[in-house]
């Protein structure tokens, strides 16, 4: 058998500079490849920023309106039971509307708290309806 003949010098330059064009060529195409994936990266990494950072401002201001709401609460609960000394012996609490449960044991919660944390006995608590 016999081995195959080898090409030329100048033929083996020719291939060996046409594979690193086709190397330096594919390089390139990977190049702009990873470059473009960096810049969509860097994109989604600005947008997820700017999600968490509005976010954060829904959050905390979220949290100011449950503020709010929950000093309205307390403000509703103080006016629907207000305990009001007419003199040292006479409490007058004025009830407007429907008395539940719930606001039933408010009553009875303000009535005993108020009189324990002003130290108040009076010997009547006038309770008017409407």
């Amino acid at each position: 058998m016999s081995t195959p003949p080898t090409p030329a010098p100048e033929i083996q330059i020719h291939q060996l500079r046409t594979r690193i064009a086709a190397l330096e060529e594919l390089l390139d195409v990977q190049e702009q490849t990873v470059l473009a994936q960096a810049a969509r990266l860097d994109e989604e990494l600005r947008l997820r920023e700017t999600a968490q950072t509005e976010l954060r401002s829904e959050r905390n201001a979220l949290a100011a309106i449950v503020g709010q709401q929950q000093q309205l609460i307390d403000t509703i609960r103080q006016l629907s039971a207000p305990l009001l000394p007419l003199n040292d012996d006479v409490l007058m609490m004025p009830l407007i509307g429907h008395i539940d449960a719930r606001r039933s044991s408010q009553i009875l919660e303000t009535l005993l708290l108020q009189r324990i944390s002003e130290r108040l006995n009076p010997s009547t608590i006038a309770l008017p309806l409407s």
